[in-house]
């Protein structure tokens, strides 16, 4: 199946080069005045162009078959440094789970620590009672009540 590829790959390539080359030779003729001498040099790089058309053929094969080779070659390069990272991924993942892990565990004990720590403050020393007096003071303004008698 890969050799029916390749040739009809070679089969387009050369179909754009012939083409290419007709419709160029096609337009420089409808553009020029001197057909007769315009006919002369076409055909005779048209002749040029049969004879050394399979080595042309092999030229383009060769180029297209190194651009092929570096293109697969950088592929196999991109597809191995991503294979890599992604193999890394599990054991970074693994890593920051256990990091997380850690914080939350030092943050309950921080916790815990700062709970037993106020337990001993309350119980050495106990809050004071507020003034009764305070609450009645809310109500009133620069010492005058808020609500007219």
């Amino acid at each position: 199946m890969n050799d029916e590829n390749n040739e009809s790959n070679n089969g387009f390539w050369i179909g754009l080069i012939v083409g290419g080359i007709l419709g160029a030779g096609a337009s420089y003729l409808l553009g020029i005045e001197d057909k007769e001498e315009a006919k002369k040099k076409l055909l005779q790089k048209g002749k040029w162009l049969l004879e050394n058309f399979e080595e042309i053929g092999e030229k383009v094969e060769e180029k297209g078959e190194e651009i092929k080779e570096k293109a697969t070659e950088q592929v196999a390069e991109v597809k191995k440094e991503v294979e890599e990272k992604v193999k890394d991924l599990p054991e970074i993942a693994q890593e920051a789970v256990e990091n997380v892990q850690k914080a939350a565990q030092e943050a309950v004990e921080n916790i815990v620590n700062a709970v037993e720590e106020n337990e001993e403050v309350l119980v050495e020393k106990p809050v004071k009672e507020k003034k009764a007096s305070s609450g009645k003071r809310f109500f009133f303004k620069k010492g005058a009540p808020l609500t007219k008698k």
